[in-house]
């Protein structure tokens, strides 16, 4: 059937979406997150192309991956920022390096008919320095072919070398082929949209018992009571249990999907085999003890669970975003559960610091979640709490402490939170002690560099704290 005027601009629209979130992957993409992004670029051009995986000291011997059958090998390098001197002085270095290494560990098992150095530059364009190197090697070994695949070569790729779908396996489905295939469906036959509608409440239902359940591992519903093992293996048997009845839900729901709405299935199946991912990680893991599973995971026990159900609420919340926007109603309810971290910037305007100050602890105040609340603050400034904050910290439990930032020292600033909040202790092994209620951290000044907030945001994966900074606007 020959297409419509409106079916080859829905065509160019996705396209053109599918082109701009390729593009952001590259700009966030670095290191080994660039490697896996190439690799799933060229395994969709070639079947035959093979990743390398590195393998302890011997590492992926100059090869991130190859064609046997051509002899076609790609070495990867994404730096932050390929402009800076030092950055270029590394990727010309990298590029002799990697090749020497290529030809003398690969070229007598396949051997090298060309070398393609695949540089993220980000759009800034490859040093001149590289593209001299890539001829002085090109002279000294004219039968190999060498190449540079730039940010723009990949993209050209991208956008030539493959179909919406298999774009579409990179990238992710787009609200527009959802409405494309909609359109295509009501010219053919009136779609029976009250089934899919049916379905989502039946989703919806499902996502929200799942939520639930995944709540209920949280530890303070198991740690700290008589028989926690066994109350915990109930609460995961109930998970499973769960997650097994849906499985023949989800088929159900798929096999509906596939008749008209391809990409609407496919954006529900990635989407399932994620959750699942998730849940069972969730579940596997949270059998370690604390110790083993900061090392695999970074995380102590509450901010693990709490990240896991993050992840798929989030997953799911971007799905029903899609989804409305295609059926143009609010087909399904987004979850408004979080179990994210504060980590935030709260502006202010000049001279009212501690107006908004207080806003933040009178909203600390109503969460009815605080341990403790330590306040940075110039030694110049002096302190100002409304009577009803104060009186409340007094009569409660937890404190309310200001410190002197500009006295006791950025670096200082670290090891103090670190030292007062770590959760992962070096007796995790025999000792765990989790803190329930949030510890709320607030700078009322600049004192901290992006290396300091990046080693509290590390923090954060290991204890329980809210972390605002207030700054002038």
């Amino acid at each position: 059937m020959e297409q419509t005027d409106w079916e080859n601009t829905m065509d160019n629209h996705i396209l053109n979406i599918q082109v701009k979130d390729f593009k952001l992957k590259l700009f966030m993409s670095e290191g080994q997150a660039f490697e896996d992004l190439f690799c799933e670029l060229m395994s969709a051009i070639n079947s035959d192309f093979r990743k390398v995986k590195a393998f302890g000291r011997q590492g992926d011997e100059k090869n991130d991956g190859f064609i046997p059958s051509k002899g076609e090998y790609f070495q990867c390098y994404s730096p932050e920022d390929i402009s800076k001197e030092k950055t270029k002085k590394y990727a010309l270095k990298k590029l002799k390096e990697d090749f020497a290494g290529l030809l003398e560990n690969w070229n007598d098992r396949w051997q090298i008919h060309s070398f393609s150095y695949v540089i993220n530059d980000k759009y800034k364009g490859t040093p001149p320095s590289v593209l001299d190197e890539l001829a002085i090697l090109k002279n000294e070994y004219s039968k190999i072919f060498f190449d540079l695949l730039d940010s723009k070569g990949l993209e050209n790729i991208f956008k030539s070398k493959l179909n919406r779908m298999q774009r579409r396996e990179i990238v992710g489905t787009t609200p527009a082929e959802i409405i494309l295939e909609m359109n295509k469906s009501r010219i053919i036959q009136p779609p029976n949209d009250l089934d899919i509608l049916g379905w989502f409440n039946i989703i919806n239902d499902n996502i929200e018992a799942k939520i639930n359940k995944l709540t209920m591992l949280r530890i303070q519903n198991w740690y700290y009571v008589d028989n926690s093992y066994s109350v915990r293996e109930q609460y995961i048997e109930d998970l499973i249990n769960l997650m097994s009845k849906q499985e023949e839900m989800e088929s159900k729901f798929l096999e509906v999907l596939k008749e008209k709405y391809t990409s609407m299935s496919h954006l529900w199946s990635e989407y399932f085999k994620d959750e699942k991912d998730i849940v069972y990680r969730l579940i596997n893991n949270i059998r370690l003890n604390e110790f083993f599973l900061f090392k695999i995971t970074g995380f102590d026990y509450q901010s693990f669970i709490d990240e896991s159900i993050s992840e798929v609420i989030k997953m799911f919340n971007v799905i029903v975003d899609k989804i409305n926007k295609t059926f143009g109603l609010n087909s399904l309810n987004t979850i408004q559960q979080t179990f994210e971290k504060v980590n935030k910037v709260i502006g202010y305007n000049k001279n009212q610091k501690f107006l908004k100050l207080n806003e933040v602890l009178r909203d600390i105040k109503e969460s009815k979640n605080c341990n403790s609340v330590t306040i940075f603050k110039n030694s110049k400034d002096k302190f100002e709490i409304d009577e009803d904050i104060h009186l409340y910290f007094e009569s409660c439990l937890c404190h309310c402490l200001p410190l002197n930032g500009d006295v006791l020292g950025r670096g200082d600033i670290v090891k103090y939170l670190i030292f007062n909040f770590e959760s992962i202790t070096e007796d995790a092994l025999t000792r765990f002690s989790p803190h329930f209620s949030t510890d709320h951290i607030i700078f009322l000044e600049r004192f901290l560099n992006l290396n300091d907030k990046l080693e509290i945001e590390k923090l954060q994966k290991r204890s329980n704290i809210a972390i605002y900074y207030l700054e002038e606007c």
